[in-house]
């Protein structure tokens, strides 16, 4: 019982290598070396490669 829930906990895991740094509005890889400055799109380290320029989430306010 124990093997399965382990089993089921590494299934679900994370494995993407795309981190998030402040500042920049792209997930990128953080050993990529970037063609394009910092805080532009480098379409060989940032993701997503499709989206809205400029795009940034709502704020969240209240927990709705």
């Amino acid at each position: 019982m124990a093997a399965s829930a382990a089993l089921a906990m590494t299934g679900c895991s994370q494995t993407s290598k795309l981190i998030g740094v402040s500042g920049h509005p792209y997930m990128t890889e953080p050993n990529c070396h970037r063609t394009e400055p910092f805080g532009e799109f480098d379409e060989t380290c940032d993701e997503p490669r499709l989206g809205f320029k400029n795009f940034s989430p709502p704020p969240v306010a209240g927990g709705f």
